[in-house]
This record gives C-alpha cells, sequence and structure tokens, in this order.
C-alpha cells in the first residue's frame, strides 16, 4: 500500500490490517512529517524503515535501494509513504513496470492518479525504465 504522510492514528489501523512494516521515504526537511514516527510504527506493533528520498534530487539508486528492500520483504505487508504519495507512486511505477511487469499504459494510468511527475522525476523514471529496457526483449 501507498500513501500521503499517514495521521498518528492510521497506524494503529495499518497494524489491524495486518501490515507489518512501514517504510517512510520522508525527509526531515518535507513540510509535512511526523515527529517520533518510529515510535508510533513501533508503538502499533510493525516494524518501521525510514529510506529518506530527496524529492528535489531523486536518484536512481534510491530506486535501487527501495527495490532490493521490497524483494526481501515480499512475505511483509508494507505500507510505503511520503509526505505526499509523489516520491513513492513514482518509484512504484518503476517497480510495477520493471519488477511485476505490468504494463506501462495501467501503472502510468494509477501513477497520474495521484500526480503526474514534473521533468525531474520523469527524467528518473525515463532513465530506469532505459536501464532495465533489456527484461521487456
Amino acid at each position: 500500500m501507498t500513501s500521503a504522510l499517514p495521521a498518528e492514528e492510521d497506524f494503529s489501523v495499518m497494524a489491524e490490517q495486518g501490515y507489518d512494516m512501514v517504510i517512510s521515504m520522508c525527509q526531515p526537511i518535507d513540510s509535512v512529517t511526523l515527529e517520533d514516527e518510529d515510535g508510533l510504527v513501533s508503538a502499533a506493533g510493525m516494524r518501521y524503515i525510514h529510506l529518506p528520498v530527496t524529492y528535489a534530487e531523486p536518484k536512481l539508486d534510491e530506486y535501487e535501494l527501495l527495490r532490493d528492500l521490497l524483494r526481501t520483504l515480499q512475505e511483509h505487508k508494507v505500507w510505503l509513504h511520503c509526505a505526499r504519495n509523489y516520491r513513492v507512486s513514482a518509484f512504484m511505477y518503476i517497480f510495477h513496470v520493471v519488477e511485476m511487469t505490468k504494463a506501462p499504459e495501467e501503472a502510468r494510468a494509477i501513477l497520474h492518479r495521484v500526480w503526474e511527475p514534473n521533468a525531474t522525476w520523469q527524467a528518473l523514471i525515463d532513465e530506469a525504465i532505459e536501464k532495465y529496457a533489456y527484461q521487456y526483449l
């Protein structure tokens, strides 16, 4: 599941729904953050991973780290979020197309329900798809 920044009370609901892992891609400089998110997640009985990604300067190796993490956590029910769901949805677009072989049009429709990536994020998406294009052959 992906989302923008959850509210404090959302973590107990996540745990009730069977989520056992929360990954935050927020940065401390984001305009919207939670204090002690790891404590809130832990108090709800889940585990927390902070994988900060700077909105203004996303990097392909950050996507690759998330990809590797999601591969490792495939047996877990994971909630992935950032401040507004922009970073997450862009990374998940790449993940869906490259790792899950979802049709790009289908993945794009999901992405565009959240936002249409700006030039910086579109360049990252294009770089990732080009790098992994051999998987489509």
